[in-house]
């Protein structure tokens, strides 16, 4: 309401136990430092972004990478286990920005 687009989503790292995908010798293609581990600092959107969140300007946050890697969003599901895609189909949403 009020925005530019009908529905605003965001994505969030969500890392349980990621296995391969933390490294203490990343290689940054497939491996990774530690972070964005669930629960911690990192795991938590930048307090400049929280407020929109908390504030009702984001519709819906999709958790990515709980026990694997995870580069897309598409990967992710909200706190109900509701994919993105199916999220966005169910709100016949067609195309995304």
């Amino acid at each position: 309401a009020g925005r530019d687009y009908e529905y605003v989503v965001a994505t969030r790292d969500h890392h349980i136990d990621p296995g391969s995908h933390f490294s203490e010798h990343p290689d940054f293609k497939d491996s990774f430092p530690v972070h964005c581990v669930a629960g911690g600092e990192g795991g938590e959107f930048h307090p400049h972004f929280a407020p929109a969140v908390t504030g009702g300007k984001v519709d819906a946050v999709f958790f990515k990478g709980a026990h694997s890697a995870s580069k897309s969003g598409f990967e992710g599901a909200d706190e109900q286990g509701t994919a993105l895609a199916d999220w966005l189909r169910a709100r016949g949403v067609e195309q995304v920005d």
